[in-house]
């Protein structure tokens, strides 16, 4: 069910980026966009979410947007 072309997949709730990641090392021909809110309990995972993206090193193709799902 993964798309094995270029595309656009966009993972809503994405938190630390536990899945967002692996994702995006897989399908390296697509553009990753991880929505989350990063409220409330939950406003510290936006900043472990970036450090998990920055220590990789590598250049993945994650855009992170904080923002409703129902705003966008």
């Amino acid at each position: 069910m993964l798309p094995k072309q270029r595309g656009v997949l966009v993972e809503i709730g994405c938190g630390k980026g536990q899945l967002t990641i692996p994702l995006a090392e897989r399908l390296p021909r697509c553009q990753i966009i991880g929505l989350d809110r990063f409220r409330g309990s939950y406003s510290q995972v936006q900043t472990e979410l970036l450090s998990n993206l920055a220590s990789l090193g590598k250049n993945l193709a994650i855009k992170v947007i904080v923002s409703d799902y129902k705003a966008c």
